[in-house]
């Protein structure tokens, strides 16, 4: 199950504007210019990223492809877990990450981001919102409400200046004053709770929390349910007052009997 650049870009539209719950509603809705435009920017990066890489395999550093695309990868199939990864992507972009940041944390971090979109889809299919519920721990005595939160995952990111101790401490080329950004994927709303309280001992400083499970399942289920790509150009018909907008560009008839 693949889907094409277009409807990849519809898809992160119908999930992160919006309730989740509503998306599917969202999928055949006009996207905005600045969406488009900031996801191509992401797309681009990637390609420029892996072919300038040193490394043998240069498909190996790609975050949102499965492999290096010819030319501008515009017919390029993307499978749900690269829609996933350009979601989470997209996502960081609007907290405020630059766009080769996030794909860099991306293709570093996408083993991660893989295992826990299979988990997500494997574990429940939906959060009780359509008739696609199905729990992997259907037998246990634990309710409803506490499989789902048991089964929520998500991905805690801290971006943070490196202070000169820090450079001392890592040396390299680390810079002081330099972005950094620490990300932790964490299972189940026991190890958020843990991870909040943990860090707001010390003061939260730029932290930002993605629910992974949620939006795994939601590109699954989307998914199946893009809209076909239109191609050509629609057929369209002039507007009711037509004859009244045109009137004015009328050419009158010479009188060549004067």
């Amino acid at each position: 199950m693949t889907v094409t650049r277009q409807q990849a870009i519809q898809l992160v539209y119908a999930l992160l504007y919006g309730a989740s719950d509503t998306a599917h509603l969202r999928l055949d809705k006009p996207i905005p210019p600045r969406l488009i435009a900031s996801v191509r920017r992401l797309l681009d990066e990637d390609v420029t990223r892996a072919r300038a890489s040193q490394d043998l395999q240069p498909e190996a550093a790609l975050a949102f492809y499965d492999e290096l695309p010819a030319g501008t990868g515009h017919d390029v199939q993307y499978t749900p877990l690269r829609v996933f990864n350009l979601a989470v992507a997209h996502e960081l972009a609007r907290f405020g990450c630059k766009q080769g940041e996030v794909v860099e944390l991306i293709s570093e971090f996408q083993k991660d981001l893989k295992t826990a979109f299979d988990r997500a889809n494997a574990g429940l299919q939906t959060w009780g919102r359509t008739k696609l519920t199905q729990s992997s721990v259907s037998h246990s005595t634990l309710s409803l409400r506490e499989k789902r939160e048991q089964t929520k995952i998500f991905l805690a990111v801290r971006r943070v200046e490196a202070t000169e101790s820090a450079v001392a401490f890592f040396g390299g080329e680390l810079k002081a004053g330099e972005r950094l950004c620490h990300k932790q994927v964490l299972y189940g709303r026991a190890s958020l709770d843990a991870f909040l309280s943990e860090e707001l001992v010390d003061g939260l400083f730029g932290a930002f929390i993605i629910e992974l499970s949620e939006l795994a399942v939601r590109v699954t289920e989307l998914a199946q349910r893009a809209p076909p790509r239109k191609r050509g150009r629609r057929s369209s018909k002039p507007p009711s007052n037509w004859s009244d907008a045109v009137a004015q560009f009328h050419v009158q008839e010479r009188d060549h009997d004067k």
